[in-house]
């Protein structure tokens, strides 16, 4: 800081020259520490009234966090030097210095000539001694120093506690030789009033000023020929007038930098935003640990209340999980490794879902907002306006982000239309408390700890189970809507990016519907419209999950058209995860009667694809009708996402029709749709086509298809997608002996299957067949064994060629077998469970070849 005047000021036998930071004792320099000198100085500054030792903190120590003790330390060795009654305690308010000072004031001078700044600044900086020590931000400091050289005002912008005046204090000290005449930093947390900024710049400037002359004007001739960086930091509730003075400094200060920090952006000509985002958490190694700003962080403030603490293989996936739950925030995790001593790793973790009664011993020395996590994000939420704040705590209903479309339908109400929850929302990316990624069509979400936060004032407001209800039913509305525009639309995979997004949205409304509210109809809606969505993101388990818990409310007491939906649903789930056809077709047929008596062609049309898949309950011949129906009723201006359906049920009637040229014929039209429509139902398009081309005997031509399928998965980032491609590619390879290469695609399949549906019994009969292939009879009978008791007792049927398969290990291998020993192998591998069976074909004892499954569909 400079002086408020620029002559020196005498109290007793002491002479403090503001300028260059010196106190003498008659005549002597005092020894005093040089914070203990700030100190006095800022007191002397403000000897008008009453300094809180936050004020005093902010600006002697601004933006470090220190024991309020160190203040304590310099004002007694200040009484020591000064005398008793030099500065004074006023009990809860602060600090006053009250000795008589004699010298000129400010207000008696004219400003310096032509507003030239003081000569004497040999430091040319009131930056702290030592930069502040970053974790993780090295990148962001140096976009920032660059951005500074090509503009001339730079705003820091982040949410409370993001680390924004850290990085200025850094970035500053980096810029320090950059700059003839200094850098010079402003807090302004301390202030209240917007006529304060101007007169706090200007002391730190050392600019007197002249009421007869405007203070910009001043300032700016002060300014006009200096190069230098004025550091304006906590802008956010000031930032009007912060703003004002920037934009009136720049016009006539051409060499003036100016980088701001805010939680919202000032909103000047010339202004460039760099948002400051929070530490990524990603799952670590020690490796990674030791790169990754927020589990360092963690571990340094870890230190400085646990002497040794390190970071560890043990304790690495803890301090990851406490970490990532406070979204990477640097405060929260600051104020997390404060509780280690009295918590522990485990304590802690376990307890951040009370997060802001848990993070609440921030350093004494740290502004009062920064002590509490709490704290950090109710100074943020006292600067917004009531409607601002309405939308706000509204938001935090959603999980896992939103659309716009959501939030208006959501957050609006008859105080604030959807168009007002726009200009509101807008207003809360600004100020930092929403997040938005994405240019070309925007997805907005809070941070998990900004989210709780909301949730808390949502719940004081009174309007939690109001605000669910309307998410739920705003999740509900837009599957809805979605689910009829697939009817029509050109480009399923562009529907699905909209929709996809919402899963987490999804799983909290349902998880309200069915256990909290108790609201049947509502998660059976939101559930029947799903169908398309838990097929394209490969959920099928979890879809699944979801049916089991409404299979009790699935009853004729629902409207008939909200029933037939959600059978459809649930029968479509039944058929990927491969359950039992007789399951899955009972509720085909009855979602099949509702439709018609709803004249819902649509809905009759996908659930007759379905019938047209359900070999094994019916007869091919009604299988086919099923299809003759549905081609009856289907229109050419569908969808080819739609049309595709009753096609690949066609390919697969030929295929077991024996007709395989048109069931390739089929394929090859399936494969065709698929791609117009977009997405990953080109995988499953390419893989049926391979079945059908291995069934033809074109073994190169399957592989090769099985092969395109598995990479159009990968490049989709949707290798689940492919967990059926394998039951085509090892066979293939197998009848091409290339049996190594087939044991490893059998596995790979098998890991990829576990995964989507949480079983792979369906490539079962393939392992007999590998075993016998390398000669190992006794090894094909078990497995055999194992196949068909696995089928038997989950009441599911092979396909011909499978059960062929393993008839046919048990008829050459008995050859080789006595009849006893047969029998007996035939029952041991009944015994088998699906890991055993594939760690025995893999040849392996013990049962750990893939992750277990827990056998939920076993």
């Amino acid at each position: 800081m400079t002086p408020e005047p620029d002559l020196p000021l005498h109290f007793g036998r002491f002479r403090l020259d503001v300028a260059r930071r010196v106190l003498l004792a008659d005549g002597r320099p005092a020894k005093l520490r040089a914070r203990a000198v700030d100190v006095l100085v800022t007191l002397v500054e403000r000897r008008d009234r009453v300094v809180s030792k936050e004020e005093l903190l902010e600006i002697v120590w601004a933006g470090l966090v220190v024991e309020e003790n160190n203040l304590q330390v310099h004002v007694s060795a200040l009484r020591k030097l000064l005398g008793p009654d030099a500065i004074v305690t006023v009990p809860g308010r602060g600090y006053q210095f009250v000795a008589p000072v004699e010298g000129t004031s400010a207000e008696e001078r004219s400003p310096h000539p032509e507003g030239v700044l003081p000569d004497a600044r040999a430091a040319r900086t009131n930056l702290p001694a030592t930069p502040p020590l970053l974790f993780g931000r090295e990148q962001d400091g140096l976009a920032v120093a660059e951005l500074l050289g090509s503009n001339a005002v730079v705003t820091l912008a982040g949410p409370s506690g993001v680390g924004k005046t850290a990085l200025a204090q850094a970035v500053a000290h980096r810029l320090l030789s950059t700059f003839a005449d200094g850098v010079w930093w402003v807090g302004l947390s301390a202030l209240r009033e917007p006529e304060q900024v101007v007169p706090l710049v200007c002391r730190v400037l050392g600019i007197g000023t002249d009421d007869a002359a405007p203070v910009a004007d001043t300032v700016g001739a002060a300014l006009r020929a200096q190069s230098l960086l004025l550091v304006l930091d906590n802008c956010e509730h000031l930032s009007q007038a912060a703003a004002a003075l920037v934009q009136a400094l720049l016009h006539r200060a051409p060499g003036l930098r100016v980088l701001a920090t805010s939680q919202e952006s000032l909103r000047i000509a010339g202004e460039q935003v760099y948002r400051l985002s929070a530490l990524p958490v990603a799952d670590a190694d020690v490796e990674y640990a030791n790169r990754s700003g927020a589990l360092q962080l963690f571990a340094a403030r870890a230190r400085a209340v646990v002497c040794g603490f390190t970071l560890t293989a043990e304790n690495l996936a803890v301090v990851g999980d406490i970490c990532r739950s406070l979204d990477g925030l640097p405060l929260a995790i600051e104020l997390a490794a404060a509780r280690l001593p009295l918590l522990g790793l485990d304590g802690i973790r376990a307890r951040l879902d009370e997060r802001f009664r848990l993070l609440t011993v921030g350093s004494r020395m740290a502004p009062p907002r920064h002590r509490a996590l709490q704290a950090a994000f109710e100074w943020s939420y006292e600067l917004l306006s009531d409607a601002e704040r309405a939308v706000f705590r509204r938001l935090g209903v959603f999980v896992g982000g939103f659309s716009l479309a959501l939030a208006q339908r959501v957050a609006a109400d008859e105080r604030a239309d959807a168009w007002q929850v726009v200009e509101q929302l807008g207003a809360l990316v600004d100020k930092s408390l929403v997040v938005a990624q994405g240019a070309r069509t925007p997805r907005y979400h809070l941070l998990e700890t900004v989210r709780a936060f909301a949730l808390d004032r949502l719940a004081e407001a009174d309007e939690i189970e109001a605000l669910r209800r309307a998410h739920a039913q705003a999740l509900r509305e837009v599957l809805e809507e979605s689910d009829r525009a697939i009817a029509h639309a050109p480009r399923f995979d562009v529907v699905m990016s909209a929709l996809e997004p919402e899963l987490d949205n999804l799983r909290a409304a349902l998880g309200w519907a069915i256990d909290e509210a108790g609201d049947r109809e509502l998660a059976v809606a939101l559930f029947a419209a799903t169908d398309w969505l838990w097929n394209e993101t490969d959920l099928w388990r979890e879809g699944r999950q979801w049916l089991q818990k409404l299979l009790p409310w699935i009853d004729d007491t629902l409207p008939t058209a909200l029933r037939a939906r959600c059978l459809l649903t649930a029968a479509g789930l039944g058929r990927v995860t491969m359950s039992p056809v007789g399951e899955w077709a009972a509720w085909a047929e009855q979602a099949a009667a509702g439709f018609r008596a709803c004249d819902d062609e649509v809905g009759l049309y996908r659930t007759l694809c379905l019938l047209g898949q359900a070999h094994g309950e019916v007869t091919h011949e009604q299988a086919g009708r099923s299809l003759d129906e549905a081609e009856r009723i289907e229109v050419r201006s569908w969808s080819p996402r739609l049309r595709l359906r009753r096609a690949a049920a066609l390919e697969l009637w030929y295929h077991l029709g024996n007709q395989l040229p048109k069931a390739r014929e089929e394929g090859l039209r399936c494969v065709a749709l698929a791609r117009e429509a977009g997405g990953a139902i080109e995988v499953a398009a390419l893989s049926n086509l391979a079945d059908t081309e291995r069934a033809l005997g074109n073994l190169d031509a399957a592989i090769e298809l099985c092969r395109a399928a598995i990479t159009r998965a990968v490049e989709l980032g949707r290798g689940s997608a492919a967990a059926h491609v394998y039951s085509t590619l090892a066979p293939a390879l197998m009848e091409l002996g290339r049996l190594d290469e087939a044991a490893a695609e059998l596995h790979a399949g098998r890991e990829v299957l576990v995964r989507a549906v949480g079983t792979a019994f369906s490539l079962l009969p393939y392992l007999p067949v590998l075993a016998l292939a390398r000669g190992e009879h006794r090894l094909a009978v078990q497995l055999a064994g194992c196949a068909q008791h696995t089928y038997q007792r989950t009441g599911r049927s092979m396909w011909p060629y499978e059960q062929q398969g393993c008839e046919r290990v048990i008829e050459s291998s008995g050859a080789e077998l006595p009849s006893d020993s047969l029998q007996a192998l035939l029952a041991e591998g009944a015994a088998w469970d699906e890991d055993e069976a594939f760690s025995r074909a893999a040849g392996e004892q013990a049962v750990n070849a893939a992750p277990r499954n827990g056998r939920a569909r076993g």
